[in-house]
């Protein structure tokens, strides 16, 4: 093979080779379609062998042209418009609107949503819809058909929804990438200028940092880290809370623990202020002769005597300042000790992020969209828990278990708009009918909802999941009532010990409940009794 080929081959990214290969399998697929289904073209021989020849051609170039003709070739809208062209000419030579070379618009947007954006999976998703449109247009399919119409808006709506999760998908994994990025940047500066002191330590907790979870955990994480670098009296944190635009504090050493949350600074007043404003670093030997330091109350025993703020920056946002007090002697912070403390700084600012993301993320996991309860991954942590618990402790527990009656009919007759709308409001009505702040409530999933009921016995679970039935009955929840049907529950109760003490069998005993309410009239409350299932004599 010439050495330019060779070279050529070498620099081109692992994306480009699978798009090569991915292209190489169509041709062989297209040239398959032609020796065993000849009447897929009718006709339109001269046409696809032109397509596929052209295909081969830029192919070859792209594996095998020299350095400049492949940047040209690897310019990345060229390739996505080449692939779409392709493609569509695939259409337009084989079966039209019945082609099978369609899916090859999703493996375009793919590729654009991986080497791009979300932005670039919805522009190329607009262009291959154009070109879909001729390509139809061309082959005279085109029509006002009620099922073409269908057909061509049901491809472009997957083809749209496609981009938006590939593309979304994609531009979260560039943003974590990106944070990682950062890590490792400040990691390798902290690696040259932390020479001179406790390296050790300052890379330990980089990785302690790295790794916490939540926001607290990381302000705790960093002022035990600024006490073992710098030994010194006091430090603490204080975040900027924008609603009042103060910095308040939220973690400390050396400070008495009620402080935190309660002592609030204005984002302008005293040292932290100034840093806060300017973004830099501020190191004060001996706060009586700056005229910006701001005394601490008279209710703290020790006056401070030196300073060092460092501002916590994210992105060129500042969020808040880390203050290193002297309340013995006067210290002057050297250089080096200024520099570790930036970088302590840079790190923290990014955990934090890191952390407020993640908890969020936790929340997002274990919390249903829609309705703000928790959602069913959470009820099967929390269920299992509370099953443990009993034996453990011997603490009862109670479950509900409730499925709406006749709420297709509200959501055929209204839209999904109003039953989501409906939805949301059973968090609500359930809420005020159980009337427990120990209550956990879930929705499980479509119109099924759950209530855990720590330390209730069986006859009080009843009465509960009755004030819920009774609620939800007594609630109008649309101006009318489609074909008379009054939206109401069906509801299955079980309590352990009694109903049993493993996970899967009360969840199977509930359902069975739940579902013998339905069956024999819905609207109503179902438990076990001696085995066999009883309803519950209800009073409106």
């Amino acid at each position: 093979m010439p050495n330019r080929a060779k070279r050529a081959i070498h620099i081109i990214s692992f994306e480009e080779r699978i798009t090569g290969w991915v292209r190489w399998a169509v041709l062989f697929l297209a040239l398959l379609l032609v020796a065993l289904r000849p009447q897929d073209l009718a006709g339109h021989y001269l046409g696809l062998y032109l397509t596929l020849g052209l295909a081969a051609l830029y192919n070859l170039l792209v594996f095998f042209a020299g350095r400049r003709m492949l940047k040209f070739l690897r310019a990345f809208w060229l390739s996505l418009v080449f692939d779409l062209v392709f493609a569509s000419l695939l259409i337009a030579f084989t079966l039209g609107a019945q082609s099978q070379f369609f899916y090859l618009y999703y493996l375009t947007i793919f590729l654009a949503a991986v080497s791009g954006n979300r932005q670039a999976a919805l522009k190329v998703t607009l262009l291959a819809s154009g070109m879909y449109f001729l390509a139809l247009i061309w082959r005279g399919e085109l029509s006002w058909d009620q099922y073409f119409l269908y057909d061509l808006l049901f491809k472009i709506g997957l083809l749209s929804l496609t981009a938006f999760w590939a593309g979304l998908l994609s531009d979260q994994q560039k943003k974590w990438r990106l944070r990682n990025q950062e890590l490792s940047q400040i990691a390798d500066e902290w690696t040259k200028t932390a020479s001179d002191i406790q390296s050790a330590a300052l890379f330990g907790m980089g990785a302690l940092l790295s790794s916490s979870r939540n926001i607290e955990e990381t302000l705790n994480l960093t002022l035990d880290a600024v006490q073992d670098l710098l030994q010194a009296d006091r430090c603490s944190i204080l975040l900027l809370d924008h609603d009042s635009n103060e910095l308040v504090l939220r973690a400390s050493r050396g400070i008495r623990a009620g402080a935190v949350g309660k002592l609030r600074l204005k984002s302008d007043q005293g040292l932290a202020g100034e840093v806060l404003r300017t973004g830099l670093p501020l190191s004060v030997p001996d706060t009586e002769k700056d005229s910006r330091f701001v005394p601490s109350p008279k209710s703290y025993s020790n006056r401070i005597r030196s300073m060092l703020v460092v501002p916590l920056i994210i992105r060129e946002r500042r969020i808040g300042v880390i203050n290193i007090s002297e309340v013995k002697t006067n210290r002057k912070f050297s250089e080096s000790e200024m520099s570790a403390m930036m970088l302590v700084a840079s790190y923290t600012a990014v955990a934090l992020e890191n952390a407020g993301i993640m908890e969020e993320k936790e929340k997002e996991a274990t919390t249903d969209g829609l309705t703000g309860l928790h959602n069913y991954r959470y009820f099967i942590e929390e269920f299992d828990r509370r099953l443990e618990q009993w034996q453990k402790k011997k603490d009862i527990v109670s479950l509900i278990w409730l499925d709406l009656d006749f709420f297709k009919d509200y959501n055929d007759n209204f839209g999904h708009l109003k039953g989501s709308e409906i939805l949301k409001r059973l968090g609500d009505i359930l809420k005020t009918a159980v009337g427990m702040d120990e209550a956990v409530y879930f929705r499980y999933g479509g119109d099924e909802f759950a209530v855990i009921l720590p330390g209730i016995a069986n006859d009080q679970a009843v009465e509960k999941a009755e004030s819920i039935r009774h609620s939800i009955y007594h609630t109008e929840f649309a101006a009318r009532k489609p074909g008379g049907k009054q939206l109401s529950a069906s509801i299955g109760v079980v309590s352990c010990p009694v109903d049993g003490q493993e996970y899967r069998a009360l969840i199977e005993k509930a359902d069975q409940a739940m579902y013998h309410a339905k069956e024999r009239g819905k609207n109503q409350v179902a438990f076990w009794q001696d085995d066999n299932i009883t309803i519950n004599r209800r009073k409106e």
